[in-house]
């Protein structure tokens, strides 16, 4: 960093990042003591805090609308935006979930379940890198990121939707089957991550980077709040994973739909 932009002089953004942090962390916890003391179950808290959020947003853009008005204008971020939202749901389910989801469906012991779980995560150390390097490829040889992100969604989503299927149909699904399952799922979604990340860089310009994944990382993260909340109230209502695994499936292709109405090759929409 130094040598790049010369001495670090960051006292006075720390200072203030500190400030605003301590800010929002009162809001949140303000929101969440309310609702809860109301007694309002779990996904309804996640809620609240998503519409928090929303505020949040308004008042930043509000407060800072000639830095960032350009970008919340820009249709392109928007859309890869508000398409993260599935791909922050997929990734808090499957974290926050995969080890019960196992368990409740194979019978097995939570050693075992943890085991097979893994393989969910296991599969980001090749499908990161991985999916970077074929994305940058793509753009290479002229055919752009959009394809392939649009072509690696929809078989993740179409692959959730078989585990799902699978749930539904075996009385004690096979270990053995459901780590294959997790592991190429888990394979095709930690490859698209990237290459929604290098695209967004591409539908910006240089000056308002920062500002667009600020505002993709915050709207994607409605998805991260409201997923393992959600989720764990449907298993409670219908004492399976299978309807909630059915959501996080159909969630990722219809983020694929949104991903097809980005216009890849100009910086501004």
């Amino acid at each position: 960093m130094r040598r790049i932009g010369g001495p670090l002089k960051a006292a006075g953004s720390t200072l203030r990042l500190l400030g605003i942090s301590a800010v929002l962390c009162a809001a949140v916890m303000a929101v969440y003591l309310i609702a809860d003391g109301a007694g309002m179950p779990s996904w309804g808290v996640a809620v609240l805090e998503c519409v928090l959020a929303f505020l949040l947003i308004g008042a930043i853009f509000a407060r800072r609308s000639s830095k960032l008005g350009s970008v919340s204008r820009n249709r392109n971020v928007l859309l890869l935006s508000f398409a993260f939202i599935a791909v922050m749901w997929n990734l808090w389910f499957f974290s926050f979930w995969s080890v019960s989801i196992v368990a409740d469906a194979a019978h097995s012991s939570f050693q075992n379940a943890a085991l097979v779980a893994t393989f969910n995560a296991g599969a980001g150390i090749l499908g990161f890198p991985a999916g970077g390097r074929l994305s940058d490829r793509a753009k290479a040889r002229g055919w752009g990121r959009r394809p392939l992100l649009i072509a690696f969604t929809v078989v993740q989503g179409v692959l959730v939707l078989v585990f799902a299927a699978y749930l539904q149909a075996s009385e004690k699904p096979s270990l053995w089957v459901m780590s294959i399952l997790l592991f190429v799922t888990s394979l095709f979604f930690n490859a698209l991550q990237p290459m929604a990340h290098a695209l967004l860089n591409d539908v910006v310009d240089a000056a308002e980077r920062g500002a667009a994944f600020g505002l993709f990382n915050l709207v994607g993260e409605i998805g991260a709040v409201v997923s393992p909340a959600l989720s764990g109230t449907l298993f409670d209502h219908y004492g399976s994973w299978t309807h909630a695994v059915y959501i996080d499936g159909a969630l990722m292709l219809a983020s694929a739909g949104l991903y097809v109405l980005i216009r890849e090759g100009t910086s501004r929409a």
